[in-house]
């Protein structure tokens, strides 16, 4: 859970997944990557990949769902970079591959990239609808406010 870049909210995956998704991987790092000094985050993080396993099972009934927490960086970028459809959250690991994935890439609209600028074309389809969720002022609040 990194407060200051945000999340994508679920919603944009219903939209964004083909329907016709064979199998779903959701790529992360590994869970002690960044709680060293601030483990209240890891709560956060599994609240929410567990909240959005169960989502993506229940919007998408024929797919399966893989959560990979953890694995090599040039196999995450791989997959990325070569998935049919790639959908990034905040994330500037995300961005490369998206900029090199030759099929169908998605990137949330944020400060992060571009400053917002829509207009700059980087070939991948920029993720305006739904608006990214600003996480850092719920870095000390309950994680289930964080998922209603």
């Amino acid at each position: 859970f990194v407060g200051h870049y945000g999340f994508l909210p679920f919603s944009a995956f219903r939209t964004l997944v083909p329907t016709d998704a064979k199998t779903i991987f959701v790529l992360a790092e590994k869970r002690s990557r960044k709680t060293a000094t601030k483990q209240h985050r890891a709560a956060k993080c599994d609240a929410i990949f567990n909240s959005l396993f169960s989502y993506l099972i229940q919007q998408f009934p024929r797919a399966k769902v893989v959560i990979r927490r953890g694995d090599d960086l040039y196999s995450d970028f791989i997959r990325l970079a070569s998935a049919p459809v790639t959908i990034c959250s905040v994330s500037s690991f995300c961005l490369w591959p998206a900029y090199v994935n030759p099929n169908v890439a998605h990137f949330p609209l944020t400060k992060l990239i571009v400053r917002r600028d829509a207009s700059v074309n980087l070939g991948f389809k920029w993720i305006a609808q739904p608006e990214v969720l600003l996480g850092a002022q719920y870095e000390h609040t309950q994680t289930n406010v964080l998922l209603e």
